[in-house]
């Protein structure tokens, strides 16, 4: 096996839709995330075949960095997992002080991670059937549904995304999580695989959502909803007119992009109405590079006791 730099987008891309990877290692994503940091597109080839792919991430840290792999690497069955992330390892060796892995598959090497990025488990609803909210959704959800329509919530498209962000930032006060820069936002929505839709009523904008269409799948990336006319149920019907928009282009899955009942209750519970199945997904896998390693995880202990 030999592990080097890959340089044709057609290729990645090509690979990666075959083995049904996620859009965070599309070349794409990439091209998005270079503008803010630095990204490593590796693959494993064999007599000249690409047999995986792993797109990573190089994270800042206060005294040096490290790279991270977001549900990968990508690879054939048949491909030897540990030797494909030792050649990465070899790569990295003088470039990062460690490397984190946040796989779709199980990987048997390095260590219980510390900390992760992406969710460890989603919620994802099947498309390969046309929609039936009468038989697939739980009765507050349908109920939601029909209200919305009832009281003329409209949903459509959108190329700006002040709505959205004004959304994001007053649910981000509200619920005390993180967002990034509003110019972080302006960037996504020219990616030709992103879309951003609104549901409004009579001039008002109750929810917004960011949605990636990648391969055979449609991801619910980023959301924000308002208090106002909150009974009108537009973040429901929002959902689910992004579903049938799915259908209709010939996705097959809507993946929820994350639940968590103990960190976001009602969140999970919302989108638990409507039905779907859940992925779990394994324990993030961090590999050391060199002895700072010890010292980020007990700074990393230290903080989470604060």
């Amino acid at each position: 096996m030999e592990v080097k730099k890959v340089k044709e987008k057609q290729i990645w891309n090509s690979f990666l839709k075959e083995k049904r990877g996620s859009f965070l290692q599309s070349w794409q994503w990439g091209d998005f995330k270079e503008k803010r940091q630095k990204v490593l597109r590796l693959g494993a080839f064999k007599d000249g075949r690409l047999l995986g792919v792993c797109q990573l991430f190089e994270e800042k840290l206060p005294l040096g960095s490290y790279f991270y792999i977001p549900y990968g690497p990508v690879a054939d069955k048949g491909i030897d997992g540990i030797r494909f992330i030792e050649e990465v390892r070899k790569e990295l060796k003088s470039r990062a002080d460690f490397l984190r892995i946040e796989p779709i598959e199980n990987i048997t090497i390095g260590k219980k991670a510390f900390s992760r990025h992406q969710p460890d488990k989603t919620l994802i609803i099947d498309l390969k059937k046309e929609i039936n909210l009468l038989t697939e959704f739980n009765k507050n959800t349908r109920y939601s549904i029909r209200r919305a329509r009832r009281e003329g919530v409209k949903i459509n498209k959108t190329g700006e995304v002040n709505n959205f962000y004004r959304l994001l930032n007053k649910a981000s006060k509200r619920h005390g999580f993180g967002i990034y820069p509003k110019s972080y936002y302006e960037d996504l929505i020219d990616l030709e695989m992103v879309q951003l839709f609104e549901a409004s009523h009579d001039g008002d904008v109750l929810a917004s959502a960011f949605i990636i269409l990648f391969g055979d799948r449609v991801t619910y990336l980023h959301a924000g909803s308002s208090e106002k006319k909150r009974n009108f149920c537009g973040s429901t019907l929002l959902n689910f007119e992004i579903m049938n928009f799915a259908y209709e282009s010939g996705f097959k899955e809507y993946d929820f992009w994350g639940i968590d009942k103990k960190k976001m209750p009602g969140v999970t519970k919302f989108k638990k109405g409507f039905g779907g199945r859940v992925v779990n997904y394994p324990i993030a896998i961090d590999v050391e590079l060199n002895l700072k390693y010890e010292m980020y995880k007990k700074a990393h202990q230290i903080k989470s006791n604060l």
